[in-house]
């Protein structure tokens, strides 16, 4: 699938290209890496296409895979930026210089245009110069000794050959058999700058072996790792920062033969801490200080009175796999790097063994990187890390992110004393999130510092110090807060407050103010008085309405608002009901004499207690109270009647006054008896109506006093009106009192010597005559 797909987008790359006319060649040949091998640029299912500005298409390396040298591929003008993972690649200036990279996902990047060397193509389409790969060192595009070179049939190269491969190669090159194991070269230094020399061999049956790098000015070394009666060939070439000399190759000498009997090594062990029960893997766990000891090498051998040995890392076609993690010192295998289970857990490394008479045996052990839980190393506060001053508390700033190598692990943060602390106290975190816990003033601090430590899933903590910067923003003024507040429905409420405003001058603030509740509290009942820092709002609640309104107050300087906010929560205070009637035993008439039973009903059907009340009842002149008589009771539907204190009579001013407290949904109910005074004349009317004062807002003084009539219902809409007429039994003169006159009367009457009218109503048994009857009466009534 990958191959058809690849084969797809160069067939599509080719076809863009056609049409657009852009100037392009293929290109063939291989380049040559001395650690990795053969790189060919015109492989099967691949190839590379040299365009005027820019390349595209793939390599393959032999021990590498697939490089890829443009993410570009439509065949059309292109200038990779290599700034990113969709935009890399090779670029051309037009006259043959090269620049950029290509990558390998097995080695990573290569560079076309490294520091001392770089690749170009020549006049004739010839690539030269040295690439470099961060992982397969330098990549050789031409060679004259060991024949190799890319060609393009692209035409347009004017560029010189790069630095590198222009230091003089060694001459004299001669070889020496020292022993079954052992070969001496000696050659000429015929260059004065060189680093060193690079000395390679093969067998004829393996890739070309790096065997050492010698330092500037040697002439000669001695190769100790040989087999004996084993046939090698030898190479040399002189290298610097810049590049390399062309190798000088020495073909097909043999060391001595080998001794008459000498068992070949059989295999390679490890033992050590690190070494699995398998013996072919080591398990290293990750960050493993350099120099740690992995575990030590053995040979198995079955030389007889046994056999010496040596161990190398070995790379098999210049594949270095884990080897440079690795060094041998004897036979201790020990790490030169930590390793980094995120990055990479599993490679493998070779390791060679030779006899004393370089009989050889190599093995792979594999490298298994086990986790380890890792610290937090780092600590940010992203998506904002800033907040703009004046806003309220809670206000998100940003989130923290920890960064830890175990990419899975879980973080919890919090604030902490230390170094950086100075703002804790303004901030507050909840879970990975820091929030405002106050108003931050840029006047103030344009920046404020917290200091927070996040702690991983196995209590392992990393603290930092963090800066939040604080944005300046048009000020609102600031207005004080205002308490809720309770009125009376007649009562106007008032509200101080203060305001500030450190942009705007205090007289060119606008105030305002809503309800939520006009029916209570209207938008018109709400006013403001004062001036400069010193205000007050004054609410005039609707007469009747009780409820609450939550009022807004609002303070503008043209560009921000400041608003604060109260509750007014208005009652109607008591509310009196007032209800009397009169008891005679003749309806709505009383003789003079008679008793009148006087009873007034006081209710509150407010929804607050009526305290203090005070009912005042002045008496008629033609009646006199019976005080023993008076009384009061409290009555609740939601509780028995209680005693009240009782009414007081004031003689001088003939008036019947009571004073206490009405609570909500409670009557108090106020009778006495009053009697008709002797010689009121009949028809004359006994007039009542009382007065009832109370306190409304609680303050101790009665605000209100009321008629009866005014708080009455419709039966008491006006005052109570008693007739007087006739006279009382036995009252035969009708004087309102029952006296000797009366007894006198009866008994002229008896005699015949009084025949004047006699009251019809002091007849006592109804007969409808003045008799004995009547005079009895009279002289019990006046004995009574």
């Amino acid at each position: 699938m990958i191959f058809r797909n690849f084969v797809k987008t160069a067939i599509m790359a080719a076809l863009l290209a056609v049409m657009c006319g852009s100037a392009h060649a293929n290109t063939t040949g291989n380049a040559w890496s001395e650690n990795t091998g053969w790189a060919n640029f015109n492989p099967t299912g691949g190839g590379v296409t040299v365009y005027d500005d820019h390349l595209e298409g793939y390599v393959w390396h032999e021990n590498i895979g697939w490089i890829r040298l443009g993410t570009f591929a439509a065949g059309t003008a292109h200038t990779y930026t290599n700034t990113s993972a969709t935009n890399y690649g090779v670029n051309n200036n037009g006259s043959g210089t090269l620049s950029g990279y290509g990558w390998s996902e097995n080695a990573g990047w290569i560079n076309f245009g490294p520091t001392g060397s770089g690749v170009i193509i020549g006049a004739g389409g010839s690539f030269d110069g040295y690439a470099w790969g961060e992982n397969v060192g330098w990549i050789h595009f031409k060679n004259a000794t060991v024949p190799y070179n890319v060609t393009t049939a692209w035409s347009g190269g004017t560029a010189s050959p790069p630095p590198g491969g222009t230091l003089a190669a060694p001459t004299s090159v001669t070889t020496t058999v020292i022993s079954d194991t052992r070969i001496r070269l000696t050659w000429t230094d015929n260059s004065a700058d060189e680093t060193g020399f690079i000395i390679e061999r093969t067998d004829g049956m393996s890739p070309w072996v790096r065997v050492t790098m010698t330092g500037a000015d040697a002439t000669s070394f001695t190769d100790t790792t040989l087999r004996c009666s084993w046939q090698y060939s030898y190479r040399i070439c002189s290298y610097n920062a810049s590049g390399s000399s062309e190798y000088v190759v020495i073909a097909k000498i043999i060391t001595a033969a080998c001794p008459a009997y000498d068992a070949l090594p059989s295999d390679i062990t490890l033992i050590g801490s690190f070494a699995s029960g398998s013996g072919r893997e080591i398990i290293v766990p990750e960050n493993q200080a350099v120099g740690t000891l992995i575990g030590n090498l053995f040979a198995e051998d079955a030389t007889p009175g046994g056999d010496t040995h040596t161990y190398a890392l070995f790379a098999p076609g210049g594949v270095l796999g884990c080897n440079i993690s690795f060094s041998i010192d004897g036979n201790r295998l020990i790490t030169t790097k930590p390793f980094d289970f995120e990055r990479k857990n599993k490679c493998r490394i070779w390791i060679q063994t030779h006899d004393a008479h370089s009989n050889l045996k190599t093995c792979h052990f594999d490298i298994i990187v086990t986790d380890v839980p890792e610290a937090p190393s780092g600590l940010s506060l992203r998506s904002h890390s800033r907040v703009s001053e004046n806003m309220p508390p809670g206000t998100d700033v940003g989130t923290f992110v920890a960064k830890d190598d175990d990419a899975d692990d879980s973080h919890t943060y919090e604030l902490v004393s230390g170094e950086g602390d100075t703002d804790n106290a303004l901030f507050a975190i909840e879970g990975d999130a820091l929030r405002t816990t106050a108003v931050l003033d840029f006047e103030a601090a344009a920046s404020r510092s917290v200091r927070v430590m996040t702690t991983d899933s196995t209590g392992a903590v990393f603290t930092k110090q963090l800066s939040v910067e604080v944005l300046d923003a048009a000020d609102a003024a600031v207005v004080s807060r205002i308490s809720d507040l309770g009125t009376d429905d007649e009562v106007p409420a008032k509200a101080d407050f203060t305001v500030s405003d450190q942009d705007t001058a205090l007289s060119a603030l606008r105030f305002s103010a809503v309800s939520d509740n006009p029916g209570l509290l209207p938008a018109e009942s709400i006013q403001f008085r004062g001036s400069c820092e010193s205000r007050s709002v004054i609410l005039t609640p609707v007469k009747g309405m009780s409820g609450t309104a939550n009022v807004t107050v609002s303070v503008s300087d043209g560009s921000t608002t400041a608003e604060t906010g109260f509750a007014l929560t208005v009652t109607t205070g008591p509310e009196l009901r007032a209800d009397s009637r009169i008891e005679t035993d003749g309806g709505d008439t009383v003789a003079p004499g008679g008793v009148l039973r006087y009873t007034a009903t006081i209710s509150n059907t407010g929804d607050r207690a009526a305290e203090g009340v005070r009912f005042v009842l002045p008496l008629p002149g033609n009646t006199e109270c019976s005080s023993d008589t008076a009384g009061a009771v409290i009555r609740s539907a939601f509780r028995t009647p209680g005693k009240a204190s009782d009414p007081v009579y004031d003689r001088e001013l003939n008036q019947l006054e009571w004073t206490g407290d009405i609570g909500t949904g409670e009557s108090a109910e106020i009778s006495f008896d009053l009697s008709v005074r002797p010689g009121t004349e009949t028809g004359e009317t006994i007039s009542f109506g009382g007065a009832v004062s109370y306190d409304t807002d609680c303050d101790g003084v009665s605000d209100i006093t009321r008629h009866t009539s005014e708080i009455g219902d419709e039966s008491a809409d006006s005052e109570i009106r008693i007739t007087v007429e006739g006279c009382l039994p036995g009252d035969t003169d009708a004087s309102g009192v029952i006296d000797m006159k009366d007894a006198l009367r009866v008994m002229r009457v008896l005699s015949g010597t009084d025949t004047g009218d006699i009251c019809p109503d002091s007849d006592v048994n109804g007969d409808g005559k003045t008799g004995p009857e009547e005079l009895i009466w009279i002289l019990k009534e006046i004995s009574k």
